[in-house]
């Protein structure tokens, strides 16, 4: 069972997990806003700028556009992972990562979509404070010892 957490400030529901994209050499925790609404995950460029990743190994992905509430934007795209851990197993899904333009972001954080959820079932109660989420399945699953 995951176990995800809620904003005090906006009531965001948000899942920390590891992004992994390989074609940039990069791995590292991330907070995900939990969003039903999305069809895929996408990632927010200051995971990035924190690190001193170059932001034109970036801008030399493939691009294509994506629609949201607001309209649409334009994206690059990445090959990766991401992965999740609870206290018995640990999940990967090989996924297309959608990366904001670094420079012109949205202001919206990183997402996971319904790429990932949609293998998963929620639970979410906020009144008391439950957010929940059973693994169905995943692409690449392996016990671990916390």
């Amino acid at each position: 069972m995951l176990y995800g957490t809620f904003d005090t400030d906006d009531a965001s529901l948000n899942l920390e997990g590891t992004l992994i994209l390989p074609q940039l050499q990069f791995q590292r925790q991330t907070n995900f806003l939990v969003d039903t609404g999305a069809t895929s995950s996408s990632v927010h460029p200051h995971v990035f700028e924190d690190l001193g990743i170059d932001l034109q190994a970036i801008m030399a992905l493939p691009t294509s556009p994506i629609w949201g509430i607001g309209g649409s934007i334009t994206v690059y795209n990445a090959h990766g992972f991401l992965a999740f851990q609870d206290s018995d197993n640990a999940y990967l899904y090989e996924v297309a990562i959608s990366i904001y333009d670094p420079k012109n972001p949205p202001d919206v954080p990183s997402v996971i979509g319904r790429d990932i959820l949609e293998r998963w079932r929620m639970v979410y109660a906020k009144a008391h404070g439950v957010l929940e989420f059973d693994v169905l399945d995943a692409d690449y699953t392996w016990g671990v010892s916390v």
